[in-house]
């Protein structure tokens, strides 16, 4: 009789903390409740095995219960007060001598729920028990679940159980795993992969079954964006999002920067450039880590070597005659790389400007010098600050090619306000083609000036793949005055070159860095210059850029400027 009215008093003490935590579970929005067995056995379309096993349970992995889901609190506490005679007789046998049977439960991945015996467990809970003992049937499912489950988790997870069976996506990919973090998404990611089988009948001139689009859509769609979204570190900019939640936003973002820009761009130009724009650090290959030659060889890969470093080229078309002839370069230039090429005009904001009527005119003649090159290219035109937009567009490219002109005299370069102010905001190199000479290179024979500064070996890696990948050999040539230090520098990037079979020569030269190129240049027909931006070096920046100038003020070949 004692012990039966003690347990009378635990289940007043247990109803109060249950209406208590109900009410905060309200306050928050939350709810308090177990989860109901047959509910969620039909959003996770899972299947009962009918094979039992007795065995211990963690207590705190109970979740739900077939029938009386209503009667607890998640944690077990009770919630009706006509409970109290049969919770505190169970309570009364669970400390008698004969003790009680092993409850009953349903195991559905790493969750149980309550079969037979919730007073059992109700009453173990409040005793601060571990483990309880249990005949667990399994339920098989193809959706993981968890014991910290919550109400939107379960939404989710059954809606990725609906996605599971309509694609079968498990059957052709059994490691396949596609979470998400909010409702909603899975429907998203089927009509992505039905306008896939679209597309796929389109380019392949036949009907498309589902199970092939699924399984390329998830080949060569969906796990190389994954991919991209993980070398490029993008997670860290989207704290709490999954690598599926990107890649549903990576998606309509592409779309929309699409339209914005007038371009269609590749999945890794869209994934690099938002990596800039986030302002997120690189994993992998970062050039601000490249202090020195060591740095710069631990970076590489025999694979980083020959992949192609400049697929997207951005040339500014101003209709000019210099700007026909930066076209004519940048033409060259994507015949040698297999680049595509992106043609920017600038326009007045005015439709009776003259830029802006001339804007068809220009299209035409430079997607029809592309044709007739073989070059895919693709143009689109800007009003007003023509500078900003080479800037911004820059980070989704992989180059930006520019007439060279001071004072500014092309009409969409007005506002550039001086060739360093495009140098200076672009994410990308540069490769100025001077206005003085009307002839096109050809890049036959380029001269890379070395300093040893950040910028400078980012350089000496470019020149060398473009070495290797064009098949034309260089000169290096490395301008100091009395520098042991910096010879020694030069000597160590000679050794980067012979070790991986550049072709090159090289010389140390004292004298004036602009004088000696133009020199160089002009006695030995160099028709491209290679060098770095100084951009990591801020305490030289200003008169390193005068330098740099001066340089291509005076060149008469192109001047590729590595950042």
């Amino acid at each position: 009789k004692n012990d039966y009215s003690k347990a009378i008093t635990d289940f007043q003490s247990a109803r109060r903390r249950a209406d208590m935590q109900q009410l905060f579970a309200q306050l928050r929005g939350n709810s308090a409740h177990l989860f109901s067995y047959d509910d969620i056995r039909k959003k996770l379309k899972a299947v009962e095995t009918g094979r039992i096993e007795r065995r211990e349970i963690p207590l705190d992995a109970i979740v739900g219960s077939v029938g009386r889901y209503n009667d607890f609190t998640h944690n077990f506490l009770p919630r009706l007060d006509s409970d109290a005679g049969r919770w505190a007789g169970v309570k009364t046998e669970v400390l008698g001598m004969t003790g009680v049977p092993p409850i009953e439960v349903y195991q559905i991945d790493q969750a149980y729920f309550v079969r037979d015996g919730n007073h059992r467990v109700s009453i173990a809970r409040q005793m601060n028990l571990d483990t309880i003992e249990a005949y667990v049937t399994k339920v098989q499912t193809k959706v993981p679940l968890t014991p910290d489950v919550s109400l939107d988790d379960l939404i989710i997870k059954g809606e990725y159980a609906d996605f599971l069976i309509e694609t079968d996506l498990k059957s052709y990919f059994p490691d396949a795993e596609i979470e998400v973090t909010a409702p909603g998404r899975y429907d998203r990611f089927l009509e992505h992969i039905n306008l896939h089988q679209y597309y796929m009948g389109l380019k392949l001139k036949r009907d498309i079954t589902y199970k092939e689009a699924v399984k390329d859509w998830y080949s060569s769609i969906y796990l190389p964006t994954v991919e991209l979204i993980k070398a490029n570190n993008l997670l860290a900019g989207f704290e709490g999002r999954t690598v599926a939640d990107l890649y549903l936003w990576m998606a309509n973002w592409h779309q929309q920067l699409e339209k914005r820009l007038g371009w269609k761009l590749d999945t890794d130009s869209v994934a690099e450039g938002l990596r800039d724009e986030l302002k997120l650090p690189e994993l992998t290959d970062s050039k601000e880590t490249y202090a020195s030659i060591e740095a710069l060889e631990a970076s590489e890969t025999d694979e980083n070597s020959v992949k192609q470093l400049f697929t997207n080229v951005m040339v500014a078309v101003t209709g000019t005659e210099a700007g026909w002839l930066a076209v004519e370069q940048a033409i060259v230039f994507a015949k040698y790389e297999g680049s595509k090429l992106y043609g920017l005009h600038g326009v007045g904001p005015n439709p009776d400007d003259t830029r802006f009527s001339n804007k068809k005119k220009i299209r035409r003649g430079f997607l029809e010098r592309c044709k007739k090159a073989g070059v895919s290219a693709q143009f689109a035109f800007v009003r007003d600050d023509v500078a900003a937009a080479i800037a911004e567009r820059s980070r989704w490219m992989d180059m930006v090619i520019a007439p060279l002109s001071f004072p500014p005299q092309g009409a969409s370069l007005a506002k550039l306000e001086g060739y360093e102010r495009l140098l200076r905001q672009s994410y990308r190199p540069v490769l100025s083609v001077p206005t003085k000479n009307s002839a096109v290179s050809q890049f036959k024979k380029p001269l890379f000036a070395f300093d040893g500064s950040p910028s400078n070996l980012v350089a000496l890696s470019v020149v060398a793949y473009l070495s290797k990948a064009w098949q034309v050999p260089f000169k290096m040539i490395h301008i100091i005055g009395n520098n042991s230090a910096s010879s020694e520098a030069f000597g160590k990037a000679q050794h980067y070159l012979a070790i991986r079979e550049v072709e090159f020569q090289s010389e140390l030269i004292v004298g004036d860095v602009v004088t000696t190129i133009a020199r160089q240049v002009a006695e030995h027909d160099y028709d491209l210059i290679v060098t770095g931006s100084y951009a990591y070096r801020r305490w030289l920046v200003r008169i390193m850029q005068g330098v740099l100038n001066e340089l291509l003020q005076v060149a008469d070949v192109p001047v590729l400027v590595v950042k």
